[in-house]
């Protein structure tokens, strides 16, 4: 037997909730690289929120962990999160696209460790699927304010969603949950992943 490798009758079945965690902390780790390597280029800092100023929404399994971390909250803070979060579904589409995410309290992320991974991945310079055939630059309009960076500073997010999808498709399968349902953050932080995506985005 080849050390290292379990013969297959012994194969140990995939942790979902230890395979996720490695997608995070892979891209806390390189927002750190990045960080470390151009940090005066980085605006990013406790209190700076313009990339929380978006209607966002998450995959499944993210709802459930948005969801799990809002109810460990503190009664007073979570019931506080939860009103923001009812007064933004009951907003027309239309007026949900800016405003302060409904986790957001004194410009602070209630769930900051739980936080999804887009917003992990916020601020970094990205390159994202765009309408032509090659991917797309994108970066926070405080960052990098001279030009783009190496490619060891862009964060692939395709191949980032990627990840994440394969991860989340077998974790939905565990539990009967739709894998490409999008769930708006307000949805995710009163329901989690059993609260369905947003009627109204639905074709």
């Amino acid at each position: 037997m080849v050390r290292g490798v379990d013969p297959p009758s012994k194969k140990r079945p995939l942790d979902l909730e230890e395979a996720y965690a490695h997608i995070r902390r892979r891209v806390d780790a390189f927002f750190s690289r990045v960080r470390a390597a151009h940090g005066a280029e980085v605006q990013c800092a406790p209190r700076c929120t313009p990339c929380c100023q978006v209607h966002l929404t998450v995959s499944p399994i993210e709802a459930g962990y948005v969801h799990a971390a809002v109810r460990a909250l503190p009664e007073r803070l979570r019931e506080e999160v939860e009103a923001r979060a009812r007064a933004r579904s009951s907003l027309p589409m239309l007026d949900r696209s800016g405003g302060p995410c409904p986790l957001l309290i004194d410009e602070r992320c209630t769930i900051y460790s739980e936080r999804p991974l887009l917003c992990r991945a916020q601020g970094l310079p990205m390159l994202v699927r765009g309408d032509g055939p090659h991917p797309e630059y994108t970066v926070c309009q405080l960052n990098f304010e001279a030009g783009p960076p190496g490619g060891d500073a862009i964060l692939n997010l395709d191949h980032l969603n990627r990840q994440l999808a394969a991860v989340n498709i077998l974790w939905c399968r565990s539990r009967g949950l739709d894998p490409t349902a999008r769930i708006p953050l307000a949805r995710a932080i009163l329901g989690g992943p059993a609260s369905g995506p947003d009627p109204t985005l639905q074709d």
